[in-house]
């Protein structure tokens, strides 16, 4: 059935751009995107036990669930926010003697609780789901693409191979090239096992020190500093 307080999901876009013709046929674009979600699925795990009540009894137990008779009890509801903001500043050569090129850079940060409400991605703790707000998933923060097109000098109206057999065959061909480049995306670290007793389905370990290795340290073994991700406590998040 309906549910009476459900939401209906929606997005609010703002953009603002500045652009200026230099010479050369060159035009420049300055630009500032901002996107927000609001009350958009995620998912929940209802069947979870509070952390307070395991701690208070030494341990979580069945019977210690909200529904007692069943295992996880999942669910989606509206409510993830999510936000987006992009920095944007680009330059074309406008098509002039055969040729056009255009760079552009991206620079933005794109917050959420969860990638979709599809994933396997679940809340830590169903108590705390403001604890779940970061950096998405999907976050690319910055990008850059070049990209050019050459009309080559052969054939009908150009400078070489005008006529016959020659223009005919090399006539009308282009040279066109894309370049990019981007950030990677995160990675989430998790823990192996969920000691918290809580029956949650996703447990996180602790973050003390630097994760990050020179590169000099680095190795397809060891990326990153595995030893600044120590498990919790147990019966603690």
């Amino acid at each position: 059935h309906d549910d009476p307080n459900a939401h209906v999901p929606y997005f609010q876009q703002i953009s603002f751009d500045i652009q200026r013709e230099l010479p050369g046929r060159v035009l420049v674009q300055l630009g500032y995107t901002n996107s927000a979600g609001r009350h958009l699925w995620e998912n929940v795990q209802y069947n979870q036990i509070h952390i307070e009540a395991v701690q208070a009894a030494g341990g979580g137990t069945q019977s210690m669930r909200p529904y007692p008779n069943f295992s996880n009890v999942g669910y989606f509801q509206e409510g993830q926010s999510t936000s987006y903001n992009a920095f944007l500043a680009q330059a074309e050569k406008r098509y002039t003697n055969g040729f056009m090129a255009r760079a552009a850079f991206t620079w933005s940060k794109f917050i959420d609780v969860q990638d979709d409400n599809f994933s396997s991605l679940l809340p830590q703790d169903q108590f705390n789901l403001k604890a779940e707000r970061g950096i998405s998933l999907a976050n690319i923060p910055t990008r850059l693409v070049i990209a050019g097109l050459y009309d080559l000098p052969f054939g009908p109206g150009r400078a070489y191979a005008q006529k016959g057999l020659s223009g005919m065959v090399l006539g009308g061909w282009e040279i066109g090239s894309i370049f990019s480049i981007q950030s990677g995306q995160q990675v989430w670290v998790r823990s192996a096992n969920n000691t918290s007793g809580t029956f949650s389905q996703l447990m996180r370990p602790n973050l003390v020190g630097n994760p990050y290795l020179s590169k000099g340290q680095r190795t397809l073994a060891q990326w990153f500093n595995t030893a600044a991700f120590p498990a919790p406590a147990p019966l603690h998040f």
